[in-house]
């Protein structure tokens, strides 16, 4: 394994301490039909609650968005580097959102649950109980891509989660 079991599961630990602790009613009018789009509802309310703009759907982001939540699922690590070193910016230059000729800024949240705690509800208020996370939700971005995977990374049922978000020309 690339990083310590350790770190993997202190992330995957703080993620599911946030879910546990969080009210699985908070979405009434965020229930989308898939869970990309019920996630993108949750993170513009979070944004519209707070005074910023909503961010909008990108189809590059989300398609690195989905490949990374599918990879760790089917590859069973939760990380935002991949086995082989590939990061969020190397994932989004081969879908085509960032280039060298462009000023760009991205950033990448991830979680994954089980049963109640996997809805995208859930998930979204997990992030928003992490700071880290929650600086990424209402960072400068305007633009979103989600991929939601079934399965958890580390072989169980359950859903795992990648937003990709990012702002070009700034």
């Amino acid at each position: 394994m690339f990083r310590p079991l350790a770190t993997l599961l202190a992330a995957a630990v703080a993620v599911l301490v946030a879910l546990m602790s969080s009210s699985p009613a908070a979405a009434a009018d965020c229930d989308a039909p898939a869970e990309a789009d019920a996630v993108v509802c949750e993170v513009n309310r979070a944004r519209t609650d707070r005074g910023l703009e909503p961010v909008v759907r990108d189809r590059r982001l989300h398609r690195a968005a989905a490949a990374h939540a599918r990879d760790m699922v089917a590859r069973e690590y939760f990380s935002h580097v991949t086995p082989e070193g590939e990061g969020l910016s190397d994932r989004l230059r081969q879908a085509g959102y960032i280039s060298g000729r462009v000023p760009w800024h991205v950033g990448e949240t991830l979680a994954w649950g089980r049963r109640r705690m996997a809805t995208p509800a859930a998930i979204v208020e997990a992030w928003m109980r992490s700071p880290s996370h929650r600086r990424i939700i209402l960072g400068r971005y305007d633009e979103i891509g989600v991929g939601v995977a079934d399965g958890d990374p580390f072989g169980g049922p359950g859903a795992t989660y990648a937003a990709d978000l990012g702002l070009l020309g700034g």
